[in-house]
């Protein structure tokens, strides 16, 4: 499903500034596989897609007036900054096996120096018709996770065993989460 949409930022003004939504999302034939990347997509994930991506845009449409009012309006070398973007790019992973790794990336711009962007990986056993959690794909606990987790990134980063990870990740320990990932290499947080 492909929904694209933007709002001008004045009007009446040339070469206006403009908010862009832009959504990715993948469909299934299936009911409850569509059911679960409906929910996975949108916080309601109810509806149509065409429901989910109107709901999607009025709330970001709506977000963005309320910048416009707080800002005011702007001289033509300053609206640049006015040039908001938001996007959400979901693509599948892995499919194979019964199992389903979606990849829902996301990025935005709303003013200043930069943008941000993260991902938010969902996994499905389709089979089963059961959204998986860590502790459905593996049986290890969170400290033994940690430490794997701590021997690995010290191979790639090659970091000493005897220096802290703080000075080259700027946290202490890695801690396993639930946005993770798995393929036929194997896992990935």
């Amino acid at each position: 499903f492909v929904f694209v949409d933007s709002i001008e930022a004045f009007k009446d003004a040339k070469n206006s500034p403009h908010a862009t939504l832009k959504l990715y999302f993948p469909v299934s034939k299936d009911t409850w596989l569509d059911s679960e990347l409906k929910k996975a997509m949108d916080s309601l994930g109810t509806g149509s897609w065409e429901d989910i991506a109107g709901r999607q845009f009025a709330e970001y449409k709506s977000f963005y007036e309320d910048q416009l009012k707080v800002i005011g309006k702007v001289d033509n070398d300053m609206a640049a900054f006015l040039n908001y973007y938001s996007g959400s790019n979901a693509v599948v992973k892995y499919n194979d096996r019964g199992y389903l790794v979606v990849d829902q990336f996301r990025d935005s711009y709303t003013g200043g120096a930069h943008g941000y962007y993260f991902s938010t990986f969902h996994l499905f056993d389709v089979q089963n018709q059961k959204k998986l959690t860590l502790k459905d794909i593996i049986r290890a606990d969170k400290k033994t996770l940690t430490a794997l987790l701590e021997k690995q990134i010290r191979i790639d980063k090659i970091i000493p065993e005897k220096k802290k990870n703080k000075n080259h990740l700027f946290v202490n320990s890695l801690q396993p989460s639930e946005n993770y990932y798995f393929n036929d290499l194997g896992l990935a947080f």
